[in-house]
Protein backbone atom coordinates (compact mmCIF):
# COMPACT_ATOMS: atom_id res chain seq x y z
CA UNK A 1 0.00 0.00 0.00
CA UNK A 2 1.08 3.42 -0.89
CA UNK A 3 1.43 5.49 2.46
CA UNK A 4 2.63 8.68 0.96
CA UNK A 5 -0.19 10.36 -1.47
CA UNK A 6 2.98 12.85 -2.35
CA UNK A 7 5.96 10.77 -3.35
CA UNK A 8 7.18 13.69 -5.67
CA UNK A 9 7.17 16.10 -3.09
CA UNK A 10 9.12 13.94 -0.33
CA UNK A 11 11.75 13.48 -3.19
CA UNK A 12 11.89 17.06 -3.36
CA UNK A 13 12.42 17.31 0.50
CA UNK A 14 15.14 14.87 0.10
CA UNK A 15 16.77 16.48 -2.17
CA UNK A 16 16.96 19.74 -0.52
CA UNK A 17 18.51 18.16 3.06
CA UNK A 18 21.29 16.20 0.77
CA UNK A 19 21.71 20.00 -1.05
CA UNK A 20 21.60 21.45 2.37
CA UNK A 21 24.27 19.32 4.14
CA UNK A 22 26.36 19.18 0.75
CA UNK A 23 26.75 22.80 0.91
CA UNK A 24 27.26 23.07 4.45
CA UNK A 25 30.08 20.56 4.38
CA UNK A 26 31.81 22.00 1.20
CA UNK A 27 31.61 25.71 2.96
CA UNK A 28 32.95 24.88 6.14
CA UNK A 29 36.05 25.78 7.71
CA UNK A 30 37.41 27.47 4.01
CA UNK A 31 40.55 28.18 4.74
CA UNK A 32 41.20 24.43 7.13
CA UNK A 33 40.43 20.73 7.28
CA UNK A 34 37.20 19.39 8.36
CA UNK A 35 38.42 16.54 11.12
CA UNK A 36 36.73 13.13 10.55
CA UNK A 37 34.74 13.75 13.87
CA UNK A 38 33.10 16.68 12.33
CA UNK A 39 32.20 14.50 8.82
CA UNK A 40 31.42 11.57 10.69
CA UNK A 41 28.50 13.63 12.88
CA UNK A 42 27.41 15.36 9.53
CA UNK A 43 27.19 11.43 7.61
CA UNK A 44 25.14 10.34 10.15
CA UNK A 45 22.71 13.43 10.78
CA UNK A 46 22.32 13.63 7.37
CA UNK A 47 21.27 9.80 7.25
CA UNK A 48 18.94 9.73 10.10
CA UNK A 49 17.01 12.88 9.00
CA UNK A 50 16.84 11.34 5.30
CA UNK A 51 15.44 8.46 7.36
CA UNK A 52 13.36 10.28 9.75
CA UNK A 53 11.83 11.92 7.11
CA UNK A 54 10.54 8.90 4.95
CA UNK A 55 9.49 7.28 8.16
CA UNK A 56 11.58 4.51 7.18
CA UNK A 57 12.06 1.47 9.91
CA UNK A 58 15.67 0.30 9.96
CA UNK A 59 16.42 -3.66 11.09
CA UNK A 60 19.97 -4.58 11.41
CA UNK A 61 21.14 -7.99 12.00
CA UNK A 62 24.53 -9.53 12.22
CA UNK A 63 26.12 -6.50 13.94
CA UNK A 64 28.09 -8.91 16.30
CA UNK A 65 30.15 -9.31 13.16
CA UNK A 66 31.72 -5.99 13.41
CA UNK A 67 33.02 -6.37 17.05
CA UNK A 68 36.61 -5.85 17.82
CA UNK A 69 36.90 -5.39 13.63
CA UNK A 70 39.55 -3.04 12.98
CA UNK A 71 39.46 -1.16 9.29
CA UNK A 72 37.13 -2.90 6.80
CA UNK A 73 36.09 -3.37 3.40
CA UNK A 74 32.40 -3.28 3.46
CA UNK A 75 30.84 -4.37 -0.06
CA UNK A 76 27.24 -4.20 -0.21
CA UNK A 77 24.29 -4.77 -3.24
CA UNK A 78 23.11 -1.48 -4.44
CA UNK A 79 19.59 -1.26 -5.13
CA UNK A 80 18.67 1.92 -4.34
CA UNK A 81 19.88 5.75 -3.55
CA UNK A 82 18.76 5.16 0.09
CA UNK A 83 21.39 2.64 0.35
CA UNK A 84 23.93 5.40 1.39
CA UNK A 85 22.08 6.41 4.89
CA UNK A 86 21.39 2.96 4.86
CA UNK A 87 24.72 1.71 5.31
CA UNK A 88 25.77 4.94 7.90
CA UNK A 89 23.19 4.24 9.83
CA UNK A 90 23.74 0.96 10.14
CA UNK A 91 27.58 1.18 10.62
CA UNK A 92 27.01 4.27 13.22
CA UNK A 93 29.30 5.30 15.10
CA UNK A 94 32.07 3.57 13.00
CA UNK A 95 33.77 5.64 10.40
CA UNK A 96 32.92 5.00 7.13
CA UNK A 97 33.63 6.41 4.04
CA UNK A 98 32.23 5.72 0.35
CA UNK A 99 34.31 4.41 -2.80
CA UNK A 100 32.46 5.90 -5.60
CA UNK A 101 33.30 7.04 -9.49
CA UNK A 102 35.21 9.46 -9.76
CA UNK A 103 32.34 11.67 -11.81
CA UNK A 104 30.12 12.18 -8.55
CA UNK A 105 33.30 14.64 -7.82
CA UNK A 106 33.07 16.62 -10.80
CA UNK A 107 29.71 17.81 -9.37
CA UNK A 108 29.05 21.65 -8.42
CA UNK A 109 29.25 21.52 -4.52
CA UNK A 110 28.19 18.12 -3.73
CA UNK A 111 31.54 16.83 -5.46
CA UNK A 112 33.32 19.37 -2.89
CA UNK A 113 31.54 17.98 -0.32
CA UNK A 114 32.12 14.72 -1.11
CA UNK A 115 35.82 15.41 -1.29
CA UNK A 116 35.94 17.63 1.87
CA UNK A 117 34.43 14.50 3.53
CA UNK A 118 37.13 12.06 2.95
CA UNK A 119 35.05 10.34 0.26
CA UNK A 120 37.33 8.35 -2.00
CA UNK A 121 37.06 8.25 -5.51
CA UNK A 122 37.69 5.62 -8.22
CA UNK A 123 38.10 5.96 -12.10
CA UNK A 124 36.99 3.51 -14.43
CA UNK A 125 38.17 5.00 -17.45
CA UNK A 126 41.51 5.36 -16.96
CA UNK A 127 43.63 2.41 -15.59
CA UNK A 128 46.75 4.67 -13.74
CA UNK A 129 43.87 6.92 -12.58
CA UNK A 130 42.42 4.14 -10.71
CA UNK A 131 46.08 2.42 -9.64
CA UNK A 132 46.65 5.83 -7.66
CA UNK A 133 42.82 6.56 -6.19
CA UNK A 134 43.28 2.98 -5.20
CA UNK A 135 46.75 3.80 -3.40
CA UNK A 136 45.14 7.19 -1.84
CA UNK A 137 42.24 4.46 -0.54
CA UNK A 138 44.30 1.94 1.14
CA UNK A 139 46.86 4.87 2.67
CA UNK A 140 43.50 6.26 4.20
CA UNK A 141 42.79 2.72 5.56
CA UNK A 142 46.04 2.77 7.58
CA UNK A 143 44.59 5.45 9.71
CA UNK A 144 41.47 3.36 10.63
CA UNK A 145 39.06 4.47 7.54
CA UNK A 146 36.42 2.25 6.78
CA UNK A 147 35.38 1.95 2.85
CA UNK A 148 32.13 0.64 1.05
CA UNK A 149 31.44 -0.12 -2.24
CA UNK A 150 29.28 -1.77 -3.82
CA UNK A 151 30.82 -4.08 -5.92
CA UNK A 152 28.18 -4.30 -8.91
CA UNK A 153 28.80 -0.29 -9.61
CA UNK A 154 25.39 0.59 -10.32
CA UNK A 155 21.98 0.05 -8.92
CA UNK A 156 20.39 -2.98 -9.81
CA UNK A 157 17.19 -3.05 -12.66
CA UNK A 158 15.53 -6.32 -10.94
CA UNK A 159 16.72 -6.83 -7.24
CA UNK A 160 19.23 -9.65 -8.48
CA UNK A 161 23.16 -9.28 -7.93
CA UNK A 162 24.56 -8.26 -11.11
CA UNK A 163 28.54 -8.56 -12.11
CA UNK A 164 31.20 -7.55 -9.65
CA UNK A 165 33.58 -5.41 -10.44
CA UNK A 166 37.35 -5.98 -9.09
CA UNK A 167 38.48 -2.25 -7.73
CA UNK A 168 37.14 -3.16 -4.05
CA UNK A 169 38.81 -6.27 -3.72
CA UNK A 170 41.85 -5.70 -5.05
CA UNK A 171 41.84 -2.62 -2.56
CA UNK A 172 41.10 -4.87 -0.12
CA UNK A 173 44.21 -7.50 -0.81
CA UNK A 174 46.59 -4.88 -0.91
CA UNK A 175 45.42 -2.84 1.96
CA UNK A 176 45.10 -6.97 3.95
CA UNK A 177 41.80 -6.01 5.60
CA UNK A 178 39.17 -8.29 5.71
CA UNK A 179 36.29 -7.66 3.47
CA UNK A 180 32.72 -7.71 5.27
CA UNK A 181 29.90 -8.67 2.99
CA UNK A 182 26.41 -7.10 3.46
CA UNK A 183 23.07 -7.05 2.23
CA UNK A 184 20.54 -4.38 1.68
CA UNK A 185 16.51 -5.19 1.30
CA UNK A 186 14.17 -3.08 1.37
CA UNK A 187 15.48 0.31 -0.21
CA UNK A 188 14.12 -0.10 -3.64
CA UNK A 189 10.87 0.63 -1.80
CA UNK A 190 11.49 3.37 -0.87
CA UNK A 191 12.85 5.66 -3.81
CA UNK A 192 12.45 3.15 -6.51
CA UNK A 193 15.52 3.14 -9.37
CA UNK A 194 13.83 4.84 -12.37
CA UNK A 195 11.57 7.15 -10.78
CA UNK A 196 11.86 10.63 -8.87
CA UNK A 197 9.08 8.70 -6.42
CA UNK A 198 10.22 8.65 -2.61
CA UNK A 199 7.36 6.60 -0.18
CA UNK A 200 7.11 6.30 3.65
CA UNK A 201 6.95 3.53 5.76
CA UNK A 202 8.93 1.37 4.73
CA UNK A 203 11.32 -1.24 5.97
CA UNK A 204 15.01 -1.62 5.34
CA UNK A 205 17.29 -4.52 6.38
CA UNK A 206 20.82 -4.67 6.53
CA UNK A 207 22.49 -7.58 6.88
CA UNK A 208 26.46 -7.85 7.71
CA UNK A 209 27.80 -11.70 6.98
CA UNK A 210 31.34 -12.87 8.37
CA UNK A 211 34.29 -10.70 8.05
CA UNK A 212 36.09 -12.41 4.72
CA UNK A 213 39.80 -12.92 4.86
CA UNK A 214 41.93 -11.23 1.61
CA UNK A 215 44.16 -13.25 2.02
CA UNK A 216 47.53 -13.19 -0.29
CA UNK A 217 47.30 -11.14 -3.83
CA UNK A 218 47.31 -12.77 -6.84
CA UNK A 219 44.70 -12.61 -9.87
CA UNK A 220 43.57 -16.33 -8.99
CA UNK A 221 43.02 -15.10 -5.20
CA UNK A 222 40.73 -12.04 -6.54
CA UNK A 223 39.06 -14.52 -8.66
CA UNK A 224 38.25 -16.68 -5.56
CA UNK A 225 37.25 -13.91 -3.36
CA UNK A 226 35.20 -12.11 -5.75
CA UNK A 227 33.54 -15.76 -5.41
CA UNK A 228 33.03 -15.97 -1.64
CA UNK A 229 31.68 -12.82 -1.44
CA UNK A 230 28.84 -13.05 -3.92
CA UNK A 231 27.68 -16.55 -2.39
CA UNK A 232 27.89 -14.92 1.32
CA UNK A 233 25.81 -11.84 -0.44
CA UNK A 234 23.53 -13.98 -1.82
CA UNK A 235 22.77 -15.99 1.20
CA UNK A 236 22.61 -13.08 3.03
CA UNK A 237 20.00 -10.93 0.99
CA UNK A 238 17.80 -14.67 0.93
CA UNK A 239 17.63 -13.66 5.04
CA UNK A 240 17.20 -10.18 5.10
CA UNK A 241 14.42 -10.30 2.10
CA UNK A 242 12.32 -12.69 4.92
CA UNK A 243 13.11 -9.57 7.45
CA UNK A 244 11.11 -6.85 5.78
CA UNK A 245 7.93 -8.00 6.06
CA UNK A 246 8.10 -8.90 10.29
CA UNK A 247 5.92 -6.64 12.36
CA UNK A 248 7.86 -3.61 13.33
CA UNK A 249 7.42 -4.98 17.15
CA UNK A 250 8.69 -7.88 15.72
CA UNK A 251 12.32 -6.48 14.32
CA UNK A 252 14.98 -5.73 16.13
CA UNK A 253 15.22 -1.53 16.06
CA UNK A 254 18.48 -0.71 14.23
CA UNK A 255 19.37 2.20 15.76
Amino acid sequence: MNLDPRPKLRTLNALLTCATHAAATAASHPFGELSRLEVDQRFFSWSRKLFDDARVHLVVEGREHLEGLPAAVFMSNHRSLFDIPAMALAVEPRTLRMLAKRELFRIPVWGRAMARGEMLPLSRTDRATAIRDLELARAKMATGLNVWIAPEGTRSRDGRLGPFKKGGFMLAMQAGVPIVPVAIAGTEAVVPRGTWDLYLGRTVVVRFGQPLQPGQASPERRDELMAEVRTAMEALLARAETRRDLPIDAAPAGR
